[in-house]
């Protein structure tokens, strides 16, 4: 029997071909048994490490959840949400898109 660890990374494999050097297949709500497609991204080993040391990715304000991603000592401010689960999955989802791409 394959092992969950080894089961993202083939998903991954078969829907986007190897994965390159330096990068890893991170599960975007941290459940590591939920290897549906939606639910991986690509991350450098550097982006895996600050995602998994960010915490919950969010504060309670007022009555909303403001979310907000620490990343090479910068901080961002990531939107204002209804609920704690839509704030952390902004947090979660940081690294997906060009615009906080490591080169």
């Amino acid at each position: 029997m394959q092992s969950l660890y080894k089961n993202h990374r083939k998903i991954w494999k078969e829907h986007y071909g190897e994965i390159p050097d330096g990068m890893e297949v991170d599960h975007i709500n941290n459940n590591k048994k939920d290897n549906r497609i939606e639910n991986l991204q690509l991350l450098s080993v550097k982006q895996n490490r600050q995602r998994k040391n960010g915490g919950k990715g969010y504060i309670k304000y007022y009555n909303r959840y403001r979310a907000s991603k620490t990343f090479n000592n910068t901080s961002y401010y990531l939107g204002t949400f209804g609920t704690p689960c839509g704030a952390t999955m902004a947090h979660n989802t940081f690294f997906i898109g060009e615009k906080y791409a490591i080169s």
